[in-house]
């Protein structure tokens, strides 16, 4: 009735706009039941899948650049009106951190630098905020990448935790002196002491790492670990001379502050000295960046 094909041996029997019976075969039969799938155009025999307002066979529900099937509970991506799946979304669809240039499948911060949109993960962009750092290098290769979202967390969750228990080992010295409680006292010293020996014995072993790997080039720093460890003993000079026949010389809470600001600065460079050169020897030394080079 519809297309005007034999269908002497097989066919089915539809009610005309007369009452009539008339014969139909088997594929205008099923598109009249909009049971038809969208990408062999072949009638619908028992389940199936929708997707995009659209019916599939089973097996012919797969990624729009790949042959990847997917299951009734498997997930895929939709854009456009077509499929993907998840590694085909993200190297085409996606939009990219602008920090570690992965892609953005969950929460992001967009900021406006100098008129162009850019969209960030929260731990990129803070990570950014903090020490100034792109966790994906200049040269990366476009839609590659060396660092895994689990790992920016963890960067993230590390050194800021870092830095903020070494600036409550500088905020507590400062309350006990204060307090006239100087056992407390050294006994945060030490713990500051020890944060700083933890940082610099991990720039030195980044630079041993480096240098094994052939990278003449090494870490940008050069006066820093000097001028933190000045302005540590000039610290810790200043807290000594706090107690001064049991009364404070004038003007030591103003240099005490000035030498707290000076020591948060140098932390903060050496943070992202660190972490630009782990982020270097990542770099150096990951095989499929190398051999994309």
């Amino acid at each position: 009735m519809d297309c005007s094909q034999v269908v002497a041996e097989k066919f089915f029997a539809v009610q005309g706009p007369d009452n009539q019976l008339y014969p139909l075969c088997e594929d205008d039969y099923y598109r009249r039941l909009d049971l038809v799938c969208a990408q062999c155009n072949r009638p619908l025999h028992g389940s199936y899948i929708t997707a995009l307002g659209k019916k599939y066979h089973t097996h012919h529900f797969t990624c729009s650049m790949c042959p990847t099937v997917f299951g009734p509970d498997d997930s895929y991506f939709e854009h456009e009106n077509h499929v993907y799946c998840h590694q085909h979304y993200i190297d085409l669809i996606a939009i990219k951190c602008a920090g570690c240039r992965t892609a953005v499948m969950k929460q992001y911060v967009e900021i406006d630098r100098n008129g162009v949109d850019e969209n960030w993960h929260p731990e990129c962009y803070m990570i950014h905020k903090f020490w100034g750092i792109k966790l994906a290098p200049s040269t990366s290769v476009p839609n590659k990448s060396f660092i895994t979202e689990e790992k920016i967390h963890r960067i993230w969750t590390i050194l800021s935790s870092f830095e903020e228990s070494t600036a409550a080992c500088i905020s507590d010295m400062l309350l006990h002196v204060s307090n006239v409680n100087y056992p407390e006292v050294v006994r945060m010293a030490e713990r500051f002491v020890m944060h700083v020996e933890v940082l610099l014995l991990a720039l030195d072993a980044i630079e041993d790492h480096l240098a094994q790997y052939g990278d003449s080039s090494g870490m940008v720093h050069t006066k820093e670990p000097n001028l933190l460890r000045k302005k540590t003993i000039q610290f810790f000079v200043l807290l000594s001379h706090t107690q001064d026949n049991g009364t404070r010389r004038v003007g030591i809470t103003q240099e005490l502050l000035t030498l707290v600001t000076s020591l948060a600065h140098y932390l903060k460079v050496l943070i992202r000295v660190t972490l630009s050169g782990a982020l270097k020897l990542v770099h150096s030394t990951c095989p499929c960046l190398m051999s994309m080079r």
